[in-house]
Order: C-alpha cells, then sequence, then structure tokens
C-alpha cells in the first residue's frame, strides 16, 4: 500500500515521507504471547522491528528518537506538547534536507 502510495505521488511530481517514533525497548522487555483465531503470535521488540522493516521498504522514512520520558498526553494518549516539538523539529530537518536535493 505504501509503495502504491509512493509512486502515485511521485508521479504528481512529490515526494512520500512516512515518520514513526521509535518504540522503546522497555515495551517490550519480555515477548509476549497472544492467541488469536486459533494461531500464536510473539509480540516482542525484534518482531516490531521486522514488521516496521518490512512496511518501509522502500519508502523513504524517519524514525524519530529523543521523546522525553513522558511523552502522552494525559487527555488521550496521543504525544504531549513537548514530544510534538521534538517530533516537529525533526520532521522539519527532513523537510529540509530534501528541499536542498
Amino acid at each position: 500500500m505504501l509503495l502504491a502510495t509512493k509512486l502515485l505521488v511521485e508521479k504528481k511530481g512529490s515526494k512520500l515521507i512516512v515518520f514513526h517514533d521509535a518504540l522503546p525497548v522497555r515495551f517490550f522487555d519480555v515477548p509476549l504471547v497472544v492467541h488469536h483465531n486459533g494461531r500464536e503470535y510473539e509480540l516482542s521488540y525484534s518482531n516490531y522491528v521486522a514488521v516496521m522493516n518490512d512496511v518501509l521498504a522502500g519508502v523513504d522514512s524517519l524514525e524519530v528518537s529523543g521523546l522525553p520520558e513522558k511523552y502522552e498526553d494525559e487527555f488521550d494518549g496521543h504525544l504531549n506538547d513537548d514530544a510534538n516539538r521534538v517530533v516537529a523539529r525533526q520532521v522539519a530537518r527532513k523537510i529540509a534536507e530534501i528541499i536542498k536535493k
């Protein structure tokens, strides 16, 4: 899906960049096994990295890092103002880098 979107965007003379946060290893200190529809799935940091690499293959991406320890908004769990500033700075740098090419 992302590759199809990338091709469409490039056909229009634009560029697609996907950004995502770097999931801290602490979320998967111990792998979690989940059963769903008779199948077993292991949620682990290494599986997360493998899936992200697969999903983002062939697409320019930016892994945002350096989020503050408390990065979630207390209201709904989205990024708080401090974390949004970190993301915005990194995304702006990436856009500036692309424009210079």
